[in-house]
């Protein structure tokens, strides 16, 4: 049956996608791993979007574009079935968020589309999205293990000028684009100044891919005080003398090195350089801390990295101390903690940055023992302002090494 004769023979004011591809099941692929349609039956849909566009049956349609993110972090630790068993939760929960006519369908790895049908406004396409990426994110229960991921999703609606859904889809991940570089966990909905941004955005991660390569990424070094104010040790902190632009701070291209699995690559040469620079230091008892980031964390070559480092540059373990921020560490948990735990047997030091940046927890503090904590200097201030906070801040600072930002 043509696709034609399929939409002629189903009454449009009660057309549903997804009965039409049962209908046509024989010819329309299922993605083996979640069962949802695959991208051949995906455009076949918007084929039929379209038809009803044309035909006045329906004033229009959206299409979501949707990626987990932090995927690829739990994929790579716990193996492939894991990541199987995680896109088939993902894919169920995705399912139970669509209205009774829309579509979601699986594209390719952990990227998920989703036609929005008729009737579908802007408030109603960011409702779709704001309920799916809340779905996911929370936790997922991988055999007896637990994972975070989250998601990103960009949205494009039909309009007079552009009806065709492959173009939606590119309008889609346009978007999608956009709503990762402003931090992920969000949606964005395409706007006609999103093609420059989104050039720019590519333009970016581009030259952040040879910067390594250039030579353009930097250390400098802040030192660190105990609570007696003792010099103790000296934190490296990374920047990116890029061409033009001077020096950019990590703020300003981490969170694009995480999404573009740079930031792996680029914490490996941080911790190299950072181990060679401090056997050159004149006091040996100073402690070189590193920062990790959430890739690095909740990825599996932190401690090969550190290790290889180490031998490298001859800096014995005892000197470097991995920093790792408590919303990062929060992420994940269940992921992170056996790598920081092969840290501390091979005498690397292990460091709770930033307590109580996010949202602060103690049972951290109570399942690794960190050989130093610090907490965030909002929240010492706030705790400092009255006597209760005093009395717990006192607390805290008796609990290990616990000391505020300095």
């Amino acid at each position: 049956m043509t696709l034609r004769r399929a939409w002629a023979v189903t009454s449009p004011a009660s057309f549903s996608l997804p009965a039409w591809l049962g209908e046509g099941a024989a010819r329309i692929g299922r993605d083996d791993i979640t069962g949802l349609v695959d991208r051949r039956g995906f455009g076949m849909a918007l084929t039929a979007a379209e038809a009803l566009v044309a035909q006045h049956a329906w004033p229009g349609y959206a299409v979501l574009a949707l990626d987990l993110d932090r995927f690829k972090a739990v994929n790579d630790r716990l193996g492939h079935a894991a990541g199987d068993l995680l896109l088939r939760a993902a894919a169920s929960r995705i399912a139970r968020g669509l209205r009774g006519g829309d579509l979601a369908a699986r594209i390719g790895g952990d990227e998920f589309a989703v036609l929005l049908a008729s009737p579908v406004t802007d408030e109603v396409a960011g409702a779709v999205a704001s309920r799916l990426i809340d779905m996911l994110g929370h936790p997922f229960m991988l055999g007896g293990r637990t994972a975070l991921i989250g998601a990103s999703a960009g949205i494009a609606r039909s309009d007079a000028a552009e009806q065709h859904g492959a173009a939606l889809l590119r309008r889609a991940d346009l978007a999608l684009v956009q709503a990762k570089a402003e931090g992920r966990a969000r949606w964005r909905a395409f706007d006609a100044g999103m093609q420059s941004r989104v050039a720019a955005h590519r333009t970016l991660e581009n030259d952040l891919r040879d910067a390594v390569v250039r030579g353009e990424l930097r250390l400098r070094y802040r030192p660190w005080h105990d609570a007696a104010g003792t010099l103790r040790g000296q934190e490296a902190l990374l920047g990116w003398e890029r061409p033009g632009h001077g020096l950019l701070q990590p703020a300003d291209f981490l969170p694009l090195a995480e999404e573009a699995g740079l930031a792996g690559p680029i914490g490996a040469w941080m911790l190299a350089t950072a181990c060679r620079d401090a056997m050159r230091w004149s006091d040996t008892s100073l402690t070189l801390t590193v920062r990790v980031t959430q890739a690095q964390l909740l990825g599996s070559a932190l401690v090969a990295d550190a290790t290889r480092a180490l031998h490298a540059s001859g800096l014995p373990p005892e000197r470097l101390e991995i920093g790792v921020a408590e919303a990062a560490l929060m992420r994940d948990a269940d992921l992170a903690l056996p790598q920081l735990r092969a840290l501390r047997e091979g005498r690397v030091r292990v460091a709770l940055c930033d307590f109580g940046a996010g949202h602060g927890s103690l049972r951290l503090l109570r399942a690794f023992p960190f050989s130093r904590t610090t907490i965030d200097s909002g929240l010492a201030q706030a705790l400092a302002g009255d006597p209760a906070g005093k009395a717990l801040l006192h607390a805290l600072t008796l609990m290990g090494g616990v000391q505020a930002t300095d």
